[in-house]
């Protein structure tokens, strides 16, 4: 990714005791799964996804990730590099 331009010490945040798997779309949809997005979990595993499409239930999927991330996520610093400035988190 860092060769594609993706500045991944900008863009991660690591949120402590969570372990749910899921994508939140446009506040719309939400998909909910038991992929693991390592080696083993996408070459071997039988993971599985579901598309939900449902505005309410997508928002509420997004209600509860964005108060664990804004209320537990804490910005990743690689070894050796300086920490972050802060940002200004969705609410």
């Amino acid at each position: 990714m860092k060769d594609a331009g993706v500045d991944l010490t900008a863009n991660i945040s690591l949120q402590s005791n969570v372990h749910n798997k899921g994508f939140v779309i446009d506040s719309s949809v939400v998909v909910v799964g038991s992929q693991n997005f390592s080696p083993d979990g996408i070459q071997f595993n039988r993971d599985a996804g579901l598309i939900i499409e449902s505005a309410p239930i997508a928002q509420y999927f997004e209600t509860v990730f964005l108060a664990d991330w804004n209320n537990q996520a804490k910005p990743f610093v690689a070894k050796g590099a300086a920490a972050p400035k802060p940002k200004k988190r969705r609410s």
